[in-house]
């Protein structure tokens, strides 16, 4: 299936994802269409829509079983989604009594922020590691901490929580970033390419306020120079 063009437009609405989170839970288009109320044609839409933007199968049968793309997508999702729960006033919703809207934090220094990242695990490439360690080494003198939680949909969300001012990682799958993408983006913040191409296609993200994600950008730019400039000697 391919993707739509124009990374824009490669975002999924948060419509999208509510659709598929309801039609995944009830297996039932006319089901889902109450839920949401919208029509049956819409539930359609939105599902063929968000695997569009991704590039993949979400369902595999008739019955609205789940592919194994949907499976962890849908996990994804949810977390993106309780986040919401946690934190109204975002995507149309109204804050609650006691609860307060989700928005970035406002810190623009990036010596008083805290960075939220992920690691090459065992098994990929040497070229990964090498990469991982020069950008670590780029940001720890710059920065008041790094954090790895191990979720990259639960760091984005925190992001978008102001819970932390950035975060980045390399060669994620689209099904673990497009939920956070849309809470970022809801909360004010920006998420951009690592490298300057498009985020769904390459997984290599970079999210924080418009502040911080351009000198972060700035760091990790500095780290993949020293790379090249370590292989040419």
């Amino acid at each position: 299936m391919s993707p739509m063009p124009g990374s824009a437009k490669r975002i999924p609405p948060i419509q999208c994802l509510l659709t598929f989170e309801a039609l995944a839970r009830l297996r039932s288009v006319t089901q889902a269409a109450e839920e949401l109320f919208v029509t049956p044609s819409a539930v359609s839409h939105r599902v063929k829509q968000l695997e569009q933007i991704l590039g993949t199968k979400l369902f595999g049968r008739a019955d609205f079983s789940l592919t194994t793309e949907g499976i962890e997508y849908l996990a994804h999702v949810r977390e993106g989604l309780a986040t919401l729960q946690k934190f109204p006033g975002i995507a149309g919703q109204s804050a609650a009594p006691g609860k307060r809207k989700l928005r970035v934090a406002a810190r623009k220094k990036l010596g008083d922020c805290v960075i939220a990242t992920g690691t090459p695990w065992m098994g990929k490439s040497e070229e990964a590691h090498a990469t991982f360690a020069r950008e670590i080494l780029a940001m720890t003198p710059v920065c008041a901490g790094i954090r790895r939680y191990g979720s990259a949909a639960l760091d984005l969300a925190w992001v978008a929580a102001g819970r932390f001012d950035g975060f980045w990682e390399r060669n994620l799958k689209s099904w673990d970033i497009a939920a956070g993408i849309v809470l970022v983006r809801e909360a004010g913040g920006i998420v951009r390419e690592i490298d300057g191409g498009d985020v769904m296609k390459t997984g290599s993200i970079l999210a924080g306020n418009e502040d911080v994600v351009p000198q972060v950008q700035e760091q990790l730019r500095l780290a993949g120079a020293f790379g090249r400039q370590a292989n040419l000697t």
